[in-house]
């Protein structure tokens, strides 16, 4: 099973930015769903049943321990291609966030803890706290689309609640929250 730990923006924040994604003047590329729409604190790859269980477990733990705070959706970015040209395939469209962020890095390292501690073996990245928004397979301008979204902010949520969600991949991928816990007990 493929498996992320991830944060969920509320249905407001998701509303505000599909309207200011509307209000670009900039051509879209094909984003992904709003319903999809998450910011992953740790990527844990294909996981078989036991670490599964031993993940859950400790998930449940790191969440009880973790801070609460707000996060807000904020400005624009990618990853990837060549930033020089501005238009390129292969990149990641994202919108940052902006609020408790310190909290959230700390609820990654946590997460990114649960998994090495279920045996799981994850990359070595440094957590960089964003919510993908597009991933471009034609040529795409990103210098313009990410200019009209720098000044974006959106309204604050809560950040109280952690989720660990099953992916499938395909034609038309899925997401599905195995289980999800309040933060800070």
């Amino acid at each position: 099973m493929r498996l992320f730990a991830a944060v969920r923006p509320s249905a407001e924040a998701i509303v505000d930015l599909r309207a200011a994604l509307d209000r670009s003047a900039i051509g879209a590329p094909r984003l992904i769903p709003p319903d999809r729409w998450h910011v992953t604190t740790a990527f844990y790859g294909e996981v078989d049943e036991r670490r599964r269980l031993a993940l859950t477990a400790r998930l449940a733990r790191s969440a009880a321990a973790a801070g609460t705070g707000e996060l807000r959706l904020a400005g624009a970015g990618h990853f990837g291609g060549s930033v020089s040209s501005g238009r390129f395939g292969g990149a990641v469209l994202w919108v940052g966030l902006a609020g408790d962020v310190d909290v959230l890095g700390e609820l990654a390292r946590a997460c990114t803890r649960a998994g090495r501690g279920a045996g799981i073996e994850l990359a070595r990245r440094t957590f960089r706290a964003h919510l993908t928004l597009a991933r471009l397979r034609q040529p795409f301008d990103v210098d313009a689309w990410t200019a009209g979204l720098r000044d974006y902010a959106g309204p604050g949520w809560p950040l109280d609640r952690l989720a660990l969600v099953s992916s499938r991949l395909g034609p038309d991928p899925s997401y599905a929250d195995l289980e999800s816990w309040s933060l800070g007990g």
